[in-house]
């Protein structure tokens, strides 16, 4: 029996090729392209795998991981392999998401980082969030047919401002030690993003 996989992915171009990919491996695949049907979809079963985008119509991929949670979904894995380090604004959103999933019934983590370098790794320590995720090395068990690519986001200069400040704000609520590391950064965004409304 094949092995099936769910594609929740918006961009048409995306789900066109990594379906062909996909199925030319020999996998069945599925495809919703919004997160409401995409939950759905996974909710009704029969997956072996869920590959899910992040910026989605309807309801994001952060949203459609934390009800996956609830539902009894155990693991989310991130391929960091091709990630040589972070801002800390992205570091800011891994957090939100780390402390939104929040730990599994046995105390161990959801989120499991695979192939993270050692200056990522040491970037977590320092700033206190380690600890909401498992490390670990290896391969991952996706189909080796699927390709690392980078869509851009249309979002407007005020959304990404707010994203910024806000993954400014989870990095420094979850450690005190962070408020000096990231007080000035979060002034600026704040002031910017009062500039940014105040010229709709």
């Amino acid at each position: 029996m094949k092995s099936r996989i769910l594609l929740i992915e918006d961009e048409p171009g995306l789900v066109l090729t990594i379906t062909d990919l996909l199925t030319g491996e020999g996998y069945a695949v599925d495809s919703a392209t919004d997160g409401v049907s995409g939950l759905a979809q996974a909710v009704a079963g029969g997956h072996d795998l869920i590959l899910l985008d992040v910026m989605l119509p309807g309801k994001n991929g952060y949203d459609v991981c934390s009800e996956l949670r609830q539902k009894g979904y155990r693991y989310f894995v991130l391929d960091l392999s091709e990630c040589l380090l972070m801002d800390s604004t992205f570091l800011g959103v891994l957090t939100g998401f780390g402390l939104k999933m929040g730990p599994v019934e046995n105390g161990e983590n959801v989120i499991e980082l695979f192939n993270a370098n050692p200056r990522i790794t040491e970037l977590l320590e320092n700033l206190g969030v380690l600890h909401l995720f498992r490390v670990k090395h290896g391969r991952v068990a996706v189909p080796d047919c699927i390709e690392r690519t980078h869509t851009p986001i249309n979002a407007s200069r005020e959304e990404v401002t707010r994203a910024c400040l806000e993954a400014h704000e989870t990095l420094m609520n979850i450690n005190p030690e962070n408020v000096s590391r990231f007080k000035e950064v979060t002034q600026f965004l704040a002031e910017d993003l009062k500039r940014l409304k105040a010229r709709e």
